[in-house]
């Protein structure tokens, strides 16, 4: 499963989210310090518990361009 992650994050953060939905980093965007996305993929589906501990928004991707 492919996911696009938004919300406000800081690069530290992100590891540890990284590491609790066990994802694999596939892309991301930044303008400077400021990470816009970031794109996991992942075997399970991510838990909604997880991304509101940290704050963040999950889009499913269906097709990557």
């Amino acid at each position: 499963m492919l996911y696009k992650i938004t919300g406000e994050m800081y690069v530290t953060a992100l590891v540890y989210f990284r590491r609790e939905i066990n994802g694999k980093l596939i892309e991301y965007h930044n303008d400077g310090n400021i990470i816009r996305f970031v794109i996991y993929e992942t075997e399970e589906p991510i838990d909604p518990e997880i991304l509101e501990r940290y704050g963040l928004n999950a889009e499913l991707i269906t097709n990557l361009k």
